[in-house]
């Protein structure tokens, strides 16, 4: 995958697949998104991230599997996320999905809509490659990124333990 680009209120993001060498860039994003859900009481990630999480993100770097938004021309990283196209765990028809983990974007973007040109994003990449469906999960408590999820049309599928959480399931049908 060549980078794309998209228009925004911040000017063009760059979607490309983050490389090796910037793992520290998108975990210096999911710890800044980790500090900000802490600051409004959501306990979702660990800030530092544990090395259990760093040596996941750099195994997922290395399956092409996540990725960096930068703005343009400044070429500053303001988001990341993880794209799959399998969650046995999770889902049982894994075949006809993209699945979106980890969005999170700089405290310094938010309020210009950049989780949504995301989804956007991710949702033409997903159909371009054949699926059906755009899939995710949240923490099932914590009502606010459900209804942001529920207002871009992401319908709830259920409610799973994982470990010690519990999720709820999204779909959106491309």
């Amino acid at each position: 995958m060549h980078p794309a680009t998209t228009n925004s209120a911040l000017g063009t993001l760059v979607f490309d697949r983050a490389h090796k060498d910037e793992l520290n860039v998108v975990m210096e994003i999911l710890d800044e998104a980790a500090v900000w859900l802490s600051a409004k009481g959501i306990r979702q990630w660990l800030s530092p991230p544990p090395k259990s999480l760093w040596d996941f993100v750099e195994r997922e770097i290395e399956k092409d599997q996540v990725f960096l938004v930068r703005t343009q021309p400044d070429n500053y990283a303001v988001a990341t996320f993880r794209l799959a196209w399998t969650d046995s765990k999770l889902w049982n028809d894994a075949k006809e999905a993209g699945y979106v983990y980890s969005l999170a974007t700089r405290t310094r973007v938010k309020g210009y809509g950049v989780g949504g040109i995301i989804l956007n994003w991710v949702k033409a990449y997903i159909k371009s490659n054949n699926r059906k469906y755009l899939r995710l999960d949240c923490m099932a408590t914590n009502p606010a990124i459900r209804q942001y999820y529920e207002n871009l049309g992401f319908v709830y599928r259920g409610q799973v333990k994982h470990d010690s959480y519990s999720l709820a399931l999204y779909e959106l049908p491309l």
